[in-house]
């Protein structure tokens, strides 16, 4: 009986948001943000509604377009393939409205996906947007015990891009009991949590319960920007609602609690598995081929294993993906049948190295480390919804105490070499020979020349045209990205997706060939190839060329700073990048152009021109720290205005007198 109350509250807390969106706008929505607080900006959002069932989300907004660029709030939304029961309407002055019925009235436009991106991308938006108009819309999205499926964490932040004039957060009584409710999924049994912190100054907050549900009300929310160049790291003065998963122990005690996810983990790592025929020959070939050097051992099986194993994301679109890719449980013959098919989920490709290395007598270890990338849950502790256990580490420690990592879930990196995304945090260290107790080691990020492209260019001057031929050649995490993006692609999709970066970075050139040679293997080394030509004016006398534009940058400047910045600043990874381009002219010609350095903590920029019979220019831009505080913005900002001036940087070709 109480399931079906919940189910009706459910229903009707839904069927009302939706009513909502349908309904005319109140004649205070026109003139309400003139009263506002926070004058004089582009859009309002009127009013703000999201209620948190156990298997959904419900959602309403109200916003108050006053200018064209309001129109670009709407696409912080984020539509999804998630989006169910979507209605809405746009209201006008006149009293004309458009009814949104479904989620086919969502329209793409190009948009800015974040801060530091200068390319925008296609997001949805609602049609029918004016620059005087109010918006309505509701929507649906499904939840597993409150989060999005396969999620572990989600932050329901409550300043946006625009001011709030009210905001309300509604937490039903049966997602408040959530986190009585121990699920036993085989991880000492989950709670999915609900955390939000109501000491957040500068904030008209109230939360009361009207009986049936816990609401939180927010009042005069002032615009907040994300920050680029930053992680969703925890900012005290940015209140939140935090949905996650944990253990019922992490916070009752987090001592026993870590240590009880050590044993569970060492129950699942301890037994060995029967690795079948196959799996049992094919440990025998390693043992009797691989080098005798513990760490050469180690990096020669590794190898042979990513050559062994398929990894389901980068499968060639022609074959099928194996039936066996994932269990919740493993099955008696769920090991030999991975071996068999070379083929498992990635998360389990850590467990089978993990049991190669013991029974080759390596000795290793197990490590869960923190991406970098999202935010912890608490400031100042560990916590699981940190951990990336969809990417365990296995790790050897050589006689001196140099530690080795290995990242099998990841193919694109090769022995000792991890996601940068992985570096930069401290990480779980799980070691058999330690009883399989906690340990806390640092993962430190690598210096910039262990992540580094080579871009080498040749411009030549033909009767009336020039011809460019470039190639590229990376290593570290640039390579890795690279190889992601192309390895599982046939050799004619390789080239359209080279030939349509080109074109995008070079629309006055054209095209004339593109090719990826190399990229066999994840170990390969491979090159990236373009050749353009685009016309030349063959009666000038004086001509000017970039000998580095289009060429790829690593980091850019992005296209605005929120001001007031307090987070610190936080780059992917450091990086070298060398472009060297010759320019072939006849001899009747002559170059000019100049040298200059510019260096500050935060990275280097230098050209070097040397003049001769072929000119040559070389660019070297070095990012030398990926973690900055908030007051070293203005040399982040210097560095990063380097790295675009040197893009535009020119030569003079002009007839020898």
């Amino acid at each position: 009986m109480l399931y079906l109350f919940l189910i009706f509250a459910q229903q009707y807390g839904s069927q009302k948001f939706l009513e909502n969106a349908l309904s005319a706008p109140s004649p205070e929505a026109w003139t309400r943000h003139e009263n506002s607080p926070f004058p004089h900006q582009a859009a309002y959002v009127l009013d703000e509604q999201i209620q948190l069932f156990i298997d959904a989300c419900d959602y309403f907004i109200e916003v108050r377009i006053c200018e064209s660029e309001g129109m670009d709030f709407l696409t912080g939304l984020a539509f999804s393939a998630e989006v169910k029961q979507f209605q809405g309407s746009i209201w006008y002055p006149n009293g004309d409205h458009r009814i949104l019925s479904s989620q086919e009235h969502l329209v793409e436009k190009l948009a800015y996906r974040a801060l530091e991106e200068n390319q925008k991308y296609q997001v949805l938006v609602p049609e029918g947007l004016t620059a005087n108009c109010v918006v309505r819309l509701a929507w649906r999205e499904n939840r597993v015990r409150g989060l999005p499926e396969r999620a572990s964490q989600l932050n329901i932040e409550v300043p946006r891009t625009a001011t709030i004039l009210s905001k309300k957060i509604i937490i039903s009584e049966e997602f408040a009991n959530l986190g009585k409710i121990l699920y036993t999924d085989g991880i000492l049994g989950t709670l999915t949590k609900l955390y939000w912190d109501p000491r957040v100054e500068g904030f008209d907050y109230s939360y009361y319960s009207d009986g049936e549900n816990t609401i939180l009300d927010f009042k005069n929310i002032p615009a907040h920007w994300p920050q680029p160049y930053t992680i969703q790291a925890w900012n005290e003065k940015v209140p939140r609602v935090q949905i996650y998963k944990t253990l019922g122990l992490e916070e009752s005690n987090p001592q026993l609690f870590w240590e009880s996810l050590c044993e569970f983990i060492r129950d699942e790592y301890r037994d060995i598995p029967d690795l079948g025929t196959v799996g049992r020959e094919w440990i025998y070939d390693m043992k009797t081929s691989a080098p005798i050097e513990k760490v050469n051992r180690a990096n020669y099986i590794f190898n042979q294993f990513r050559k062994k194993f398929i990894h389901p994301d980068y499968l060639p679109s022609h074959q099928i993906r194996p039936a066996n890719m994932r269990s919740d449980t493993y099955s008696a013959d769920f090991f030999a049948t991975s071996f068999q098919i070379s083929c498992a989920d990635p998360s389990t490709y850590a467990y089978l190295l993990f049991q190669v290395f013991q029974q080759l007598e390596l000795n290793p270890k197990l490590v869960l480390a923190s991406p970098v990338n999202r935010g912890p849950f608490h400031p100042t502790r560990m916590s699981l919804g940190s951990l990336d256990f969809e990417n365990p580490i296995v790790a050897l420690e050589d006689d001196t105490g140099g530690r080795y990592y290995y990242c099998p879930s990841q193919p694109a990196y090769g022995p000792g070499s991890l996601p940068t995304a992985l570096r930069g945090t401290t990480a779980l260290y799980i070691d058999p020979a330690h009883h399989w107790k906690p340990q806390w080691f640092p993962l430190n990020k690598r210096e910039a020349s262990n992540h580094a492209l080579a871009v080498q260019t040749k411009f030549e001057m033909a009767k009336n045209q020039w011809k460019r031929t470039t190639q590229w050649v990376a290593k570290g995490e640039i390579a890795a990205q690279l190889k992601m993006h192309f390895f599982a692609k046939s050799e004619d999709h390789r080239r359209s997706l080279l030939a349509d970066i080109w074109r995008e970075q070079l629309p006055t050139w054209t095209v004339v060939q593109t090719a990826v040679r190399g990229l066999d293997t994840w170990e390969s080394n491979p090159a990236w190839l373009a050749q353009l030509e685009r016309p030349l004016d063959s009666t000038s006398k004086t001509l000017i060329l970039k000998p580095f534009e289009g060429n790829p940058n690593w980091v850019e400047e992005p296209n605005w700073w929120p001001p007031n910045r307090e987070e610190p600043i936080i780059f992917a990874f450091p990086y070298k990048q060398i472009d060297e381009s010759l320019i072939e002219i006849p001899p009747q010609w002559q170059a000019q152009g100049w040298s200059w350095r510019q260096e500050n903590e935060v990275g280097k920029v230098q050209i070097e021109f040397v003049n001769g019979a072929v000119p040559k220019i070389r660019r070297t831009v070095e990012l030398k720290a990926w973690n900055l505080e908030s007051s070293q913005l203005a040399l982040v900002r210097d560095f990063l205005y380097w790295v675009r001036k040197s893009g535009d940087y020119w030569v003079q070709l002009e007839t020898r007198p």
